[in-house]
């Protein structure tokens, strides 16, 4: 019975395109200069996201790459940066 709730636990988590999980890029290395200079922050500064994350899984993200998160909520569309750790 366990066994069989960690697979379904584990399609679950894979499954990126599911539309209540937002979008994650990987921000490229010459664009981050420019986000952090737009937001006004350093690197160390911007909120974290693990790189066990299901959400980043597919995209091949190291340590301090920068992700990008675009949600869809309502009518707005908000881009939120987090640094992979």
């Amino acid at each position: 019975m366990i066994k069989k709730l960690r697979k379904s636990r584990k399609k679950i988590a894979i499954k990126r395109e599911h539309y209540l999980v937002p979008r994650h890029e990987l921000v490229k290395e010459d664009e981050e200069r420019e986000i952090l200079n737009d937001l006004m922050v350093e690197k160390e500064q911007l909120p974290k996201i693990n790189s066990y994350d299901p959400a980043i899984q597919g995209l091949e993200a190291k340590l301090n790459d920068i992700i990008k998160i675009t949600r869809i909520e309502g009518r707005e569309k908000n881009i939120y940066y987090r640094v992979v750790i």
